[in-house]
């Protein structure tokens, strides 16, 4: 499971965050680690792409190997 920071605040309103955030939004990090898995022993990240829309939707892209 993923804990975010807002997780441990006191009082925190949270409500937001659990409809920004899918349950169980592993969906979001498998991927990344697939991609990962796949370039075997040259696992070094470089970031490609980068834009936002929306002003909070990100679009990324990741080269690995």
């Amino acid at each position: 499971m993923i804990r975010f920071i807002h997780d441990e605040r006191e009082g925190s309103d949270d409500s937001y965050a659990k409809l920004a955030v899918p349950p169980g939004g592993n969906e979001h990090w498998i991927p990344l680690f697939y991609a990962m898995g796949a370039a075997e022993d040259q696992r070094a990240a470089v970031r490609r792409y980068q834009s936002y829309q929306y002003g909070n939707l990100s679009d990324s892209i990741w080269q690995f190997g």
